[in-house]
């Protein structure tokens, strides 16, 4: 009997145990979720506060409340949750999984009804780390206009909240517009972000995307496999560089088709602890809320940054830029920096015209040149026809053979006159384009140019 005794004892005291896990375990969940709630408000350097949360804690489960107000746009997102405690959260789905909480939770725009709202199925570590899995249903807007197939997505966050990573993919999206439908088939996006030992956020970012169509009377025109990396790097010195690189496998434009293309750029030689200041400051800015003040306050305070990141000599680098096309492969470099380690910018920032200084050349073939004068006046007969600016019997002369020979005949002339309207000079048998900046003198081709700069057509 003694035995029995005991043993039911010990039972009990189990029994007991384990059903306070639960409770205790909400609690923990209770901290975690508070956590993720200041996470969002602080990582967003005040664009987004907490317009409204409840939290109402059970023995086994727990309910939240909470809206996001963003503090630049007229927009809001209303979260509810339903947080399971562990430590095994999804026992009612037969998972024994062991975990600190489980939690499924609905975002919806309270502005848009229409809208679906964006599923996310949540769990998290016995250390704090969680995992998120989201879901947005398949939509199409009740005017038609914009549609989209399954988006999905996954948010990992570690336990000490200073890493997280997040991916995307969106298999199909469109828009209908007056020009036509543009598509957009399998676009990915990640974004990994941690924080550095200053404080600062540094945010690495890919994307990519299979095709990329426009449809309407242009349905070949387009891009296929698109992809861009941003990737950060900080060396000694507490120095940050940043690379951006796009590849491109081909651009349509109707029946024409350029490609691969790429381009590689590099910003280096940044000063951690002066981006870290000027983010504290944009936070303290942010806080004034003040539209007018802090407007003017952040241009000066962008323009101190500047002046701060100069003294390091930061350097712009355009390391690669290459386009393949039917008239031969278009290539570029660019170096440019802002030397300001001898000059006093923050007094007097007329000094960064002549802190920066660097040159770029873009090298065109002569096919590219002839392609696209060609096209110019293949298009302007065309355009003659449909503005009746030709007569009938004009117009019936104005035969494949004879439009060819039209066009060789004004071809040496539109060359040159599209070489011009490039700003392109000749290089040999091909073109070039070279821009060159050294204390405050701006040279084009080799010439001082003081003219109002414009873009060419």
């Amino acid at each position: 009997m003694r035995r029995t005794g005991l043993i039911v004892v010990v039972l009990l005291i189990l029994v007991g145990a384990l059903a306070g896990l639960p409770y205790w375990f909400g609690m923990q969940a209770e901290t975690a979720y508070n956590e993720v709630v200041q996470r969002i408000t602080k990582a967003k350097d005040g664009e987004v506060s907490i317009g409204q949360s409840q939290y109402e804690r059970g023995w086994f489960s727990s309910t939240a409340e909470m809206t996001l107000t963003s503090n630049s746009l007229p927009i809001s997102v209303a979260i509810v949750s339903k947080i399971h405690h562990g430590p095994f959260p999804q026992i009612e789905e037969l998972s024994f999984e062991p975990m600190m909480a489980f939690i499924k939770s609905q975002a919806s725009i309270p502005d848009f009804k229409t809208l679906p709202p964006i599923d996310g199925r949540t769990a998290i570590a016995f250390d704090g780390a969680s995992r998120t899995q989201v879901t947005l249903p398949a939509h199409k807007t009740p005017w038609g206009d914009v549609e989209w197939k399954p988006i999905t997505g996954e948010i990992a966050i570690s336990a000490d909240r200073k890493k997280s990573k997040s991916s995307f993919l969106v298999p199909e999206i469109s828009m209908t517009t007056p020009f036509g439908k543009p598509t957009i088939t399998k676009l990915a996006i990640t974004v990994d972000e941690h924080e550095h030992a200053s404080g600062a956020s540094l945010v690495d970012f890919n994307l990519t995307v299979d095709k990329l169509g426009m449809g309407g009377d242009n349905p070949g025109s387009g891009m296929d496999g698109l992809r861009v990396a941003v990737k950060n790097d900080i060396g000694s010195g507490n120095l940050l560089a940043i690379n951006f690189n796009t590849e491109v496998r081909a651009f349509r434009d109707g029946d024409v088709s350029h490609g691969p293309g790429a381009l590689a750029v590099q910003l280096r030689k940044l000063d951690m602890a002066a981006l870290s200041a000027y983010q504290t400051q944009m936070r303290e800015l942010k806080k004034q809320k003040n539209p007018e003040k802090t407007g003017m306050a952040s241009m000066g305070k962008f323009m101190e940054l500047l002046a701060n990141l100069a003294k390091k000599a930061p350097e712009f680098e355009l390391s690669k830029f290459s386009l393949k096309t039917g008239g031969g492969e278009i290539t570029g470099k660019a170096k440019f920096v802002l030397n300001g380690t001898d000059l006093n910018l923050v007094e007097n920032p007329a000094l960064f015209v002549t802190a920066l200084q660097g040159d770029a050349e873009f090298k065109l073939p002569a096919g590219v040149v002839k392609q696209r004068a060609e096209k110019a006046i293949r298009t302007r007969l065309e355009t003659y026809k449909l503005e009746g600016k030709l007569t009938a019997a004009e117009a019936e002369k104005l035969t494949p053979e004879r439009m060819t020979a039209i066009v060789e005949q004004a071809l040496p002339k539109e060359m040159q006159a599209t070489a011009e309207g490039l700003w392109l000079v000749p290089d040999e048998a091909d073109y070039k384009f070279t821009l060159a900046f050294q204390q405050g003198q701006l040279t084009v081709n080799g010439k001082p140019f003081d003219k109002p700069l414009r873009l060419p057509n």
